[in-house]
């Protein structure tokens, strides 16, 4: 068979009994062995050499009944193989589906608290508003990111430990808004337009302690001039950090 050494022919005498010289005795002797594992070594050197090797056992198709059953069990072991990638890869696509599928991340994902406030104008004209409360470093750096919309009398404050000057841009916001900067006591100091996605910085201009942002034109659509008007704040805001 191919890759399998020629049978030697036997030697001359062999198979017959020696009967010159010195017999050799019939006891075993126990010497250690090269490449044989610690537990091997008490075993007679014949025995050691005569056991057939696993592989040349597993080779021979003639060998016992295991040995004949060993391409039987390849033959299983590879059709379980082949069922347990089949079904990894449809667990991979399915995950892969949910994934595509699934919507983008939102700041509403993440629960804030809600207050009512009202914008006054100076005839005394009340528009309130349900705003949603930013008074975390994190909440005032995600804002209205990825809203895909909001609702008309609904807004975020923007909630600063103290005095800031810093910018506002609209990266990653997809609402138009308007933003109003509050002093301490409501009033607004300015007004700044936000264009979607635009990451140009909105500068107010000016130190102030609170932001209301607005889908833009609110201030417009109630005949409001922001610079004249005050916001109502509650008496009790989450303290910002």
């Amino acid at each position: 068979m191919p890759g399998r050494a020629p049978r030697r022919p036997p030697l001359p005498g062999a198979g017959r009994r020696a009967t010159g010289g010195r017999r050799r005795s019939n006891a075993s002797v126990l010497l250690p062995v090269a490449g044989v594992p610690r537990s091997h070594a008490s075993l007679p050197v014949e025995r050691i050499r005569s056991r057939p090797s696993p592989t040349r056992r597993g080779e021979n198709p003639d060998v016992g009944t295991e040995a004949g059953a060993q391409p039987d069990r390849r033959v299983r072991y590879g059709a379980v193989r082949a069922a347990f990638a089949a079904a990894v890869a449809v667990a991979l696509l399915a995950a892969c589906s949910a994934r595509d599928s699934s919507p983008a991340p939102t700041a509403a994902a993440t629960e804030l608290p809600i207050a009512q406030i009202a914008v006054v104008a100076p005839d005394g004209r009340a528009f309130p508003l349900t705003v949603e409360v930013a008074a975390t470093p994190a909440d005032r750096e995600r804002g209205l990111m990825f809203r895909q919309q909001l609702a008309e009398d609904a807004g975020m404050l923007f909630v600063f430990p103290e005095e800031t000057r810093t910018s506002f841009w609209m990266k990653n916001t997809l609402v138009p808004l308007t933003i109003a900067f509050l002093a301490a006591d409501g009033r607004i100091l300015a007004v700044v337009d936000g264009k979607p996605l635009d990451e140009t910085p909105l500068d107010p201009g000016v130190a102030y302690r609170y932001a209301l942002e607005v889908n833009q034109g609110w201030f417009a659509r109630r005949g409001l001039d922001p610079l004249t008007a005050r916001v109502e704040l509650p008496a009790a805001l989450p303290p910002a950090r």
